[in-house]
């Protein structure tokens, strides 16, 4: 003869024979499973803690997309020259803009390159002025009035 904790158990049995869950969704409850995967799109798939430790952990090592703060050498695909709007830079895009700001300019338009080749491309301009003017003749007097001109 059956115990009554074996009968407890085949009627327990018997009822979960019966019940048919479905699996669970954003909108409908039912079973779920637990899952390590820190990559699944499932929506019948539950993360386990340890699952969401590791994604945690890895959104932790990634910038805010509100004013995120690089470091090291942070790079960005170039932009075509024609590029317009909110597009992010680089330093070589903007190296090719002024390149060719200077010397495409139409030839009464290009200040730029006139200056630069009117200065002889000295990148020390203003010293090389300076050093000039102070090897002439200071104001004076005498010669002011030697020269004609007051």
């Amino acid at each position: 003869m059956a115990t009554r904790a074996e009968e407890a158990a085949k009627r327990a049995e018997d009822i979960a024979d019966v019940i048919s869950l479905e699996d669970a969704s954003l909108t409908k409850k039912g079973i779920v499973k637990l899952s390590s995967a820190t990559d699944s799109d499932s929506e019948a798939l539950a993360a386990t803690p340890k699952a969401v430790k590791t994604v945690m952990g890895e959104v932790r090592t990634k910038a805010p997309l509100d004013s995120p703060a690089f470091t090291g050498t942070p790079t960005t695909p170039t932009p075509p020259g024609d590029a317009k709007g909110l597009q992010t830079t680089n330093a070589e895009f903007v190296r090719k803009l002024i390149a060719a700001l200077v010397g495409s300019v139409l030839e009464p338009l290009d200040t730029l390159q006139e200056l630069a080749d009117a200065l002889g491309n000295d990148p020390n301009f203003a010293i090389t002025v300076l050093n000039k003017l102070a090897g002439k003749q200071p104001l004076d007097e005498t010669l002011t009035a030697l020269s004609g001109k007051s």
